[in-house]
Formats: structure tokens, sequence, C-alpha cells
């Protein structure tokens, strides 16, 4: 079984650690949250966010661009007899998402096509 760690803990922990050990009168604060957050409210000098960016005023840059994949568990294959062989197969299927993938969730699939759950 292959686990993926998340972008936390690959990219921003070993880039803080590297910011800390240039500057080492600063320190670090590492909020992670799934809801919006007024960022000069609530004193955060940078953010990264993930989806839309709606109704922003604090000046904003892209950064990079997420990749998103599908997983389950062998045994939840195992349980629903078989991976869906089609888009209406796959909405019978629970699925877990974050808030920012929106609501419905689309998916984009290798093959090109895409669906909304």
């Amino acid at each position: 079984m292959v686990k993926k760690l998340s972008p936390v803990c690959t990219v921003m922990i070993p880039a803080m650690k590297d910011y800390l050990d240039l500057y080492l009168g600063m320190s670090v604060h590492l909020l992670a949250e799934d809801t919006p957050v007024k960022l000069i409210e609530e004193h955060i000098d940078l953010a990264i966010r993930l989806g839309k960016l709606e109704g922003q005023i604090a000046r904003v840059t892209g950064i990079g661009t997420l990749c998103e994949g599908l997983y389950a568990h062998p045994d939840y294959i195992k349980a629903r007899g078989d991976i869906p062989k089609d888009q209406q197969e796959f909405s019978q299927w629970d699925h877990i998402a974050s808030g920012w993938q929106g609501s419905p969730v689309s998916y984009h699939l290798p093959d090109g096509t895409s669906f909304k759950v």
C-alpha cells in the first residue's frame, strides 16, 4: 500500500524549517483551517489557500496547481463488488471531500471525462 503524506508534511514543514534557519529571530504559527479566515482581523501575514478565492481584498498570487486523486481502500472496493464502470455507479459510492472542493464536487478523470457528485 502506498501512503501519501499531506502537503503540510512534505512541503510546509520543511519550508518553515528553512525559513526559521535563515531568519533566526522569527517565529511561525501554522494554522490549518477549512473555513475562510479574515487575514487582517486575525493578524495573519501569509496564507496559502486552496480552491476559489472569493471576496479577497489581500494581494493574491498563484503559486501552483493542486492535483487531486480518487482513492479507495481495497476492502471497500471488494465490498462494493468492483471499481465503478461509469459515473452513475461512482455516484453511489461514499466519498469524502473538503469544503474547498465545492458542492457538488467535480471529478476529472485521466481519460478526459468529468462529472459532479
